[in-house]
This record gives structure tokens, C-alpha cells and sequence, in this order.
């Protein structure tokens, strides 16, 4: 009886081990794969670098860019109070253009092949960013200068500067991105601030640094030297237009000069790089940033019993500072969209949202609409954007929470994330000249006013910035004949 249970266990073990050593081969022969593909990767990359330098070389042509765009010039309109005149409110059916749904949330650029880490490597540095610490590896790159101007001295340092020496920092700028859901323009302005802790801002390495970084993301850049003094400058590959900015179209791309260059000529070293892809200007996901709170602000309107306390986080302020003021598609309209259209701070949808939630519980969307119209135009205060700013400038949602005066379209921008995650209604804004309101999309009751049919969706006038004014009233004075609709959403 004994015998055979033995040899059992015998057999039973050497089918345990032979499995072990299959795994074990298996887990080697794919070990050995992955590092075959790597290399393969890794190959890749640096014969498209060692190219793209070899033909940075060569002479740039120098090329005439466009003039910068304008802000378009604007009637300031006042806001004027709402004057009871007894009357009923009466429909008015207000004959619409329609401005086409902005493109947004496209896949973010990724390099050509995986970079591969040292982690062996711990020596990191850390850099302030926006009141967030960020930290890379910098490896030796401080002591990296360029021994001239010429292309072959920018090749060369091309050549140092994405070579293995540098894949750490490439590696941790693209962490970072993730693990801070940094949108294109966030990562930008890390990338910069990376470039100008290692060398001296506006310098040829700074310069150099940036477009390097940029060019291993993924990004879409063009070099371009200053044919008078040899300063590098960085054309980007972007999808809008920017006030102020020197541009270059070149086949069908608009590329950029964000650095307040001021030639309208420019030197260009014009190669592509595999799979390089524009950098998106609007803030699809809002950066993760360290909280550092403002004071609290309570915005109040005691008649109504409206009360609500905010406070902002001031890191994200001083980033949407930074942002630019930017439209797409050759529309200046397009403008508001990206404000309305990008997400909210946890600020607002984790603590104020709250706070409004239990005012407007348990009423009528209607009346749940007005009462926030309400709490936005005697709440806030208004003045003119030249005033406070001396040019024109639109707000984020959380920009007019936290200062102390906004204007119309901050108003619309606010109410329509209001209205959009509150109430979870369909809202648009409507742009008359000089002046931005909103407009409702009622699932139940449809209130009397002005309104325009869309797509067999009936939306109503909403505006936050006529003090007194109910759903369905327009501001007076307004030309109701040359309003345009800006879409928010892509199926309305």
C-alpha cells in the first residue's frame, strides 16, 4: 500500500518541477522578447534622432512669418438693471447662428517608441511648479552648454541632449504629465520651467532644452534661429490662434513663436519628426496641483435667502493666469467655448456645489434656474475687463469666484456650469455684439421669453448679467437679430 503512494508522490513532484521548469523557460523566453522589443524601440528612437540632427545641419532657410492676430476690437456694453413695466413676458422666437461645436479631448502626444529609465538612478531635483513640487532627474544636463550658434553647434547639442544621458528626464517630464493629469499646455509650461531651472532663461540651451523635450513627447516643433544675432526660438505646432504671437503656416499647420519674438523673419530648421503631433491650447482636464486655499468668500443675496461660501485654490489661479487667451478654427467665438467647456476645480463640484444643491432641492428646474441667475447678478460685481485688466480677458469658472469683479462673459461661463451640473440641463451661450448670455434647454416646463429653436430643442434667454432679469429676458439694447449660438456640447 505504501509503495504506490510513494511512487505517486514521486511522479507528483516531478510534475511540479517540470512544470516550474517550463514557466521558468517560458517566463526567460518572454523576458527575452520584451527586451528584444525594446532594444528594438530603443533603436528606433535613436536612428531617428541621429537623422533628424544630421540634417539640422545643414543651412535653415529664413522665412517671413505672419503678423500676430488682434484681439477684435468691442463695443463695451453696460449692463443695465431690469425695469418692471408690468407687462407679461411674451414669446419671442430670435432667428440664430450657430457657431460649431469646438474640438476637444484629443489623445495626448506620445513619443515614437518607449523611453527606457536608469532606476538605478535616484538623484532627483526638485522644481516648483505652480506650488507643486516636482521632481526629475536632471542627470548632468546643467553642465551642458552649446559652443556656438551655428546649425552645426545646434545639431550637436541636439545629439548630447537626446542621448541616454537624458532619457531619465524625459521619462519623469512624461510622469509627471500623467500622474498630474497635466493637459498640453500645462506640460508646456512644466517643460519650460524644467528648461529654465537648468539653464539661464532665453538662453540657446533654455531654448534648446525646451524643443527637446517637446520634440521626445511627441509634439509638433519647428527650430528657428534669429538671423540677426542667432537667439534660438521654438515654432509649436498648435491648433489656434493666439493675440500677439508671431506665427508660420506651413502646410496647412499653424505653428507659433510663444516667446514674444517681435521679426517678422526667422531662420527655420523645417525637418518633420515621426508621429509628431500639435499641442492642444485648451484645458481639457485641470491640473492635479498641491491646495492652498484663498480666503473665504461668501457671496450672498439675503432678499432671496442665497448664500454660499467659496474658496479657491490660488495655485490653479495662478495657473489659469498663465493660460492664453486663444480661438480655433479662424472663429473668435470658439473662445468661450474652451472656458465653459473645461471641467470645474474639486473646490467648486466637491464644496460649493453642495452648498447650492440645498437651495435649489426640491423646486422646479425653472425656478432652480433662476434662483442661481439671481445669485449670480447681485452676487458678483461687475466691471469691464479694460478697467481691470487694461485689455480683454475671459475667465475660468473658478477666475470669477475668486476675484473681485467679472463681466458678461465670466457670468455666462460660471452660469452655464451651473446650470450644466446642477440641474444637468442642456445650456449654450449666446454672443450678441458686445455682450455674453446664455440659453436653457427646459426638459419640463418651458418658460415664456425669448428663445430660439435649435435642432427641435427650444432654449431659453438666460442672462446673469441683467440684474433683476428673469429666465427668457434679454439685456436691453441688444441687437436680437445678429446673435450667434456657441455650442458647448457635440449633439446639440
Amino acid at each position: 500500500m505504501c509503495v504506490p503512494t510513494a511512487k505517486a508522490q514521486i511522479d507528483d513532484i516531478s510534475a511540479e518541477e517540470e512544470l516550474q521548469r517550463m514557466e521558468s523557460k517560458q517566463s526567460e523566453s518572454f523576458s527575452g522578447f520584451v527586451r528584444r522589443v525594446n532594444k528594438e524601440y530603443d533603436d528606433f528612437r535613436r536612428r531617428a534622432n541621429k537623422e533628424y540632427a544630421s540634417f539640422m545641419e545643414q543651412v535653415w532657410p529664413e522665412i517671413k512669418l505672419s503678423e500676430p492676430v488682434r484681439l477684435p476690437k468691442e463695443e463695451d456694453v453696460k449692463p443695465q438693471p431690469y425695469k418692471d413695466d408690468g407687462k407679461p413676458l411674451e414669446d419671442f422666437a430670435i432667428k440664430i447662428e450657430v457657431v460649431p461645436v469646438i474640438k476637444q479631448d484629443l489623445p495626448q502626444p506620445q513619443p515614437i517608441a518607449p523611453i527606457k529609465p536608469d532606476e538605478s538612478d535616484k538623484d532627483y531635483t526638485t522644481l516648483p511648479y505652480y506650488g507643486t513640487q516636482m521632481k526629475v532627474r536632471l542627470g548632468k544636463i546643467n553642465s551642458f552648454r552649446l559652443k556656438g550658434n551655428e546649425e552645426k553647434h545646434i545639431a550637436d547639442g541636439f545629439r548630447k541632449l537626446t542621448g541616454k544621458d537624458c532619457d531619465n528626464l524625459i521619462f519623469d517630464c512624461l510622469k509627471l504629465r500623467k500622474d498630474h493629469k497635466l493637459c498640453d499646455w500645462a506640460y508646456y509650461k512644466l517643460l519650460q520651467t524644467v528648461s529654465e531651472s537648468a539653464f539661464a532663461k532665453g538662453s540657446n540651451e533654455a531654448v534648446l532644452m525646451l524643443g527637446v523635450l517637446l520634440n521626445q513627447s511627441g509634439y509638433d516643433i519647428r527650430f528657428g534661429k534669429d538671423p540677426d544675432n542667432g537667439e534660438l526660438h521654438l515654432l509649436i505646432c498648435t491648433d489656434a490662434y493666439i493675440p500677439g504671437a508671431f506665427s508660420s503656416g506651413r502646410n496647412n499647420k499653424t505653428y507659433l513663436i510663444l516667446d514674444g519674438y517681435k521679426k517678422n523673419r526667422l531662420q527655420v530648421f523645417e525637418r518633420s519628426y515621426p508621429k509628431e503631433q500639435f499641442l492642444q491650447l485648451g484645458v481639457s482636464q485641470l491640473p492635479l496641483l498641491a491646495q492652498n486655499l484663498s480666503e473665504q468668500r461668501t457671496i450672498a443675496i439675503k432678499e432671496y435667502k442665497l448664500s454660499a461660501d467659496v474658496a479657491m485654490n490660488k495655485n490653479l489661479i495662478n495657473f489659469f493666469n498663465e493660460c492664453p487667451n486663444f480661438w480655433t478654427d479662424n472663429d473668435f467665438m470658439t473662445r468661450w467655448a474652451y472656458y465653459a467647456n473645461t471641467p470645474v476645480s474639486p473646490e467648486i463640484s466637491e464644496t460649493l456645489y453642495p452648498q447650492l444643491r440645498a437651495i435649489i432641492s426640491n423646486i422646479p428646474e425653472v425656478q432652480a434656474a433662476g434662483m442661481l441667475l439671481t445669485w449670480l447678478q447681485f452676487g458678483l460685481t461687475y466691471e469691464f475687463d479694460n478697467t481691470v485688466w487694461g485689455t480683454d480677458r475671459a475667465f475660468f469658472a473658478e477666475e470669477t469666484l475668486f476675484y473681485p469683479f467679472c463681466d458678461c462673459e465670466d457670468r455666462a461661463i460660471l452660469y452655464s456650469h451651473l446650470v450644466r451640473d446642477l440641474l444637468g440641463l442642456d445650456v449654450v451661450l449666446v454672443f450678441y455684439p458686445g455682450h455674453l448670455a446664455t440659453a436653457v434647454n427646459f426638459k419640463a416646463t418651458q418658460p415664456r421669453g425669448d428663445y430660439f429653436m435649435l435642432n427641435g430643442k427650444r432654449f431659453t434667454i438666460a442672462d446673469p448679467t441683467l440684474e433683476g432679469g428673469s429666465i427668457g429676458m434679454t439685456m436691453p439694447g441688444m441687437d436680437k437679430t445678429k446673435a450667434k449660438v456657441i455650442l458647448l456640447k457635440k449633439d446639440l
